[in-house]
């Protein structure tokens, strides 16, 4: 664990470095500079990318929101946003802004795996869900389940009829992350 928090610390000063020299006038690409500009603007929100749908609104209401106000983020999904932007591009900002990123892989979203790839290249930690019937090695799955590209890393399976326990699952592994990447707690 401390070494963790050793890493974030140096990369978090690498960062801050980087940002000094591009602020004076470095050449870098256009695209280099938004990720910086949006790094700079870092806020304690946790990005949830998700289908919207009315099969994924009790996930939402009972799980993502008291889990991430638990643990001090604020959840934020980009359809109760207004942004000023093209939406793909708020999308692509806020990711670069969050503090965490969720992704609920439910019902095979292509934009959903889209956006995590992206926050994966935007080095944030994504915690991944799905509901349970979505889990490919479950003897009893429903239509959809998770590609097998991510199935390899972590997901919480959530079941609809037991959302007590899928909220302390993501609490736990928002709380989890968040004491790894905050240096000198």
């Amino acid at each position: 664990m401390a070494r963790s928090h050793e890493l974030y610390a140096d990369l978090a000063r690498q960062l801050t470095d980087l940002r000094e020299i591009l602020a004076n006038g470095a050449d870098a690409p256009e695209e280099v500079f938004r990720e910086f500009r949006e790094s700079a603007r870092r806020t304690n929100e946790l990005f949830t990318i998700m289908a919207f749908r009315a099969e994924t609104e009790p996930f939402w209401q009972h799980v993502v929101e008291p889990a991430a106000a638990a643990v001090g983020l604020r959840p934020v999904r980009i359809d109760t946003e207004e942004p000023e932007a093209a939406i793909s591009e708020a999308i692509l900002s806020s990711i670069r802004r969050a503090t965490l990123v969720l992704c609920d892989l439910s019902f095979e979203r292509p934009n959903c795996y889209f956006e995590a790839g992206f926050a994966k290249g935007s080095f944030r930690r994504v915690i991944f869900t799905a509901r349970a019937d979505h889990d490919p090695r479950a003897a009893h799955r429903g239509e959809y389940r998770v590609h097998f590209d991510v199935d390899q890393l972590r997901i919480t399976f959530w079941n609809p009829e037991d959302l007590p326990r899928a909220r302390a699952a993501v609490q736990e592994r928002l709380a989890n992350i968040l004491r790894e990447i905050q240096p000198g707690d």
